[in-house]
């Protein structure tokens, strides 16, 4: 049985890759900054954050749609097959820890959905005078958006569209009416 955590290898192999690649260039450019290139790349760069937090965030936020299906596909098989759940999951190194990856990220995309909606909830009064609290804590989640309250849950609503779409997705894979119907009411 294939186990949907390998798509999340290349997805987390190609973050890590990416960040390591971006730093390294924008380390060189800061040590090498007399030279026209090194500055050029320097000014390139200068708006990548070198905090990995962020940058592992970031990447899961914007890959939420594509990580929460190889997730809940992987929950789902645990769900149908739960007697052999051992045999089929945890029986090689590479299906351990595969399982243990999807795991973990689906822990991540819980967490990222419940600090938008513990900021929600916690700054919708005064988001005014909040507003340089949320943006030093919370930039990665809120950074581009208007601080006013349909502001700030714009977030959840996309987060709650993209998790009904997965659920119609996969609960209603042998009634493909039903999904196109239910799919065109949430887009």
């Amino acid at each position: 049985m294939n186990n949907q955590g390998s798509f999340l290898y290349p997805t987390f192999s190609g973050m890590i890759l990416y960040y390591l690649l971006v730093m390294g260039l924008h380390r060189l450019a800061i040590q090498f900054y007399q030279t026209w290139c090194c500055r050029r790349l320097g000014t390139k760069l200068s708006f990548f954050d070198t905090n990995i937090r962020g940058f592992i965030i970031g990447c899961f936020f914007e890959g939420f749609l594509g990580l929460t299906l190889c997730v809940a596909l992987q929950f789902y098989q645990m769900s149908i097959n739960h007697l052999d759940m051992r045999e089929l999951f945890f029986t090689t190194p590479s299906d351990i820890i595969q399982s243990i990856l999807s795991i973990m990220t689906a822990l991540a995309l819980v967490w990222i959905v419940l600090i938008q909606f513990y900021v929600q909830a916690r700054y919708s009064r005064n988001l005014a005078l909040n507003k340089e609290v949320i943006e030093r804590d919370y930039e990665v989640l809120f950074g581009e958006l208007r601080f006013t309250f349909y502001g700030t849950c714009c977030n959840i609503v996309m987060t709650l569209f993209r998790l009904c779409t997965i659920l119609i997705l996969i609960l209603l894979s042998d009634h493909p009416m039903i999904q196109l119907m239910l799919i065109g009411l949430i887009v």
